[in-house]
Formats: structure tokens, C-alpha cells, sequence
């Protein structure tokens, strides 16, 4: 328990978090306004905000597609739970599943379906949430690989004291 405590207290930091849309198949064909991303960091008791984009990629036709989370990583052995420390550079950091699925170890080369050539494989991280497998790729390295600006998560830190069901009200009230 203590494991999954700590997973999530490093994958999901943030005290709420917002989607485009209520499952991932459809979050994928809606975006998060840049107003609205803006709007939402503005909000009455929101410390700070960080947008991603989370998609869908299928790597091999006989293989489940893997979630691919654009996220900001400036400091990725803090903000990844990392079997070991990370590789240097740029690149894409795989989950446990995803690197035995696909046979990557930190260093390796891997094929992503984004129109950026072969990437490395700077570490592995433990994921318990994606069982397929989920690639993780810093925010700033997705857009300039692809031009993709697009974001559909939301990661939302309070100021103290803040009040979470009125900034989830607030939220709400953005969207209408």
C-alpha cells in the first residue's frame, strides 16, 4: 500500500485535475481552450496550473496502444516514479509495461506513430494505472517534435486554504 501511496503522491501531485471529456477515447477529440487554460490558472484559490496532452498511440498493429502523456518533465526523477536514475538528453521515459511489451531498456531507440524520428529511451517508470503501458515525454520536446500545442488535462495545485469544491464549481462554471 505504502508503494501505491507513494506512486500517486508523484504521478498525481496536484489537489484536482480537469479532462476535456469524461473518458480518454473522447478526450482525445476534445481540447482544452487556451482561454480556458488561462481562466482556470486566474481562479479564485488556484496556485498554479499545468496543462498536458494525453493521446492515444498505437505502436503495433498486434499490440494494444499505449497512452502517450505530454507533460511537462523538467525534472523527471522527481516528477516520475523512476526504477533508476534517468538517462541524459532528450527522449521519452517508458512505463514498466510498456517497456516489457515493446523490449526497451534506458538507452534503446523506440518508434513513435508522431512524425519525430526514433527517440530514446532515457528510463522506466512504474505506472499502476495504465496496464498497456503509458510513454511519458516532456511537454516542450512533444510540441517542437510535432507542432502539436493541443491539451486536453489539466493539473490544478490550491493555494492554502483554498476551498476544493468551489474551485471545482468555478471550474464548471468556466466551461458553460
Amino acid at each position: 500500500r505504502g508503494g501505491v501511496a507513494d506512486w500517486l503522491d508523484q504521478v498525481l501531485p496536484a489537489d484536482l485535475y480537469a479532462r476535456s471529456a469524461g473518458s480518454s477515447a473522447a478526450a482525445e477529440l476534445a481540447w482544452l481552450d487556451p482561454a480556458f487554460v488561462a481562466a482556470a490558472a486566474a481562479l479564485p484559490g488556484v496556485q498554479r496550473v499545468t496543462a498536458s496532452r494525453v493521446r492515444s498511440l498505437q505502436l503495433a498493429p498486434q499490440r494494444p496502444p499505449v497512452a502517450l502523456i505530454a507533460r511537462p518533465l523538467a525534472q523527471p526523477a522527481q516528477e516520475l516514479p523512476l526504477l533508476a536514475p534517468p538517462r541524459a538528453g532528450s527522449g521519452v521515459y517508458l512505463s514498466e509495461a510498456a517497456a516489457a511489451l515493446y523490449d526497451k531498456r534506458p538507452g534503446d531507440l523506440i518508434e513513435l506513430p508522431i512524425g519525430a524520428p526514433p527517440l530514446r529511451v532515457l528510463g522506466i517508470w512504474r505506472d499502476y494505472a495504465r496496464q498497456f503501458g503509458a510513454i511519458a515525454i516532456d511537454a516542450a520536446d512533444y510540441r517542437a517534435l510535432t507542432g502539436d500545442t493541443r491539451v486536453n488535462d489539466l493539473a490544478i495545485w490550491l493555494r492554502p486554504g483554498a476551498d476544493a469544491a468551489q474551485v471545482q464549481q468555478q471550474l464548471r462554471a468556466l466551461d458553460t
